[in-house]
């Protein structure tokens, strides 16, 4: 199965909201990383966030980030469980030159981890 396909499997959307709780529980991280991993504000992932009648959805680039972060940890979750998920993000690894997956992911890279998750998840690694 492709990379492509495998994510095609992945979660269905749910709302911006309970994703990035998902995401906030399952990578360990806090709300201000979340926006460093997608490249926004932490105020912009506070608004997703906010349950009030002024809510404000994601514009469709951050959208896709959003769910491609949410595809990763969907993976991630269901390969590994909670607890190795945030173990492995943590870990040095040799295919992301010695770095771990969160510290890649920080720098802005999703594409390198979330296509070494569908490399594993294909090979039967996980």
């Amino acid at each position: 199965m492709s990379g492509t396909a495998l994510l095609q499997l992945a979660a269905p959307h749910a709302a911006p909201d309970t994703e990035l709780d998902a995401i906030r529980r399952v990578f360990g991280v806090t709300q201000a990383e979340i926006a460093t991993i997608l490249g926004t504000t932490p105020r912009t992932v506070s608004r997703w966030r906010s349950t009030s009648a002024a809510h404000v959805a994601p514009r469709p680039a951050a959208a896709r980030s959003l769910r491609e972060l949410a595809r990763l940890r969907w993976l991630l979750e269901t390969e590994l469980g909670e607890d190795a998920s945030r173990r492995w993000l943590s870990t040095p690894n040799p295919a992301l030159r010695g770095q771990a997956p969160l510290d890649v992911l920080l720098s802005g890279d999703r594409d390198r981890v979330l296509g070494l998750v569908v490399s594993l998840g294909e090979g039967g690694l996980f």
